[in-house]
């Protein structure tokens, strides 16, 4: 679109409008991004890996597990 076609020009008033607005998205997005990140470094268990490099004892099963579990 051609910007000469676009013939609002702005009061002061809709200016502050305008800022407000993108204040308030960039607050948003900055609060969004933030709870991503704490869900992101809440997830991560140092413990995993640790756990996963050591296997269970050798005689555990998980189908002897299964089997002591009455059918539903």
């Amino acid at each position: 679109m051609n910007r000469g076609s676009y013939s609002f020009k702005p009061t002061p008033e809709d200016l502050l409008v305008i800022q407000k607005w993108k204040l308030r998205l960039a607050a948003l997005y900055g609060a969004l991004l933030l709870m991503l990140i704490l869900v992101v470094l809440a997830g991560r268990n140092p413990d995993r890996v640790e756990i996963a490099q050591h296997p269970g004892p050798p005689d555990f099963s998980a189908a002897s597990v299964a089997a002591d579990r009455p059918p539903r």
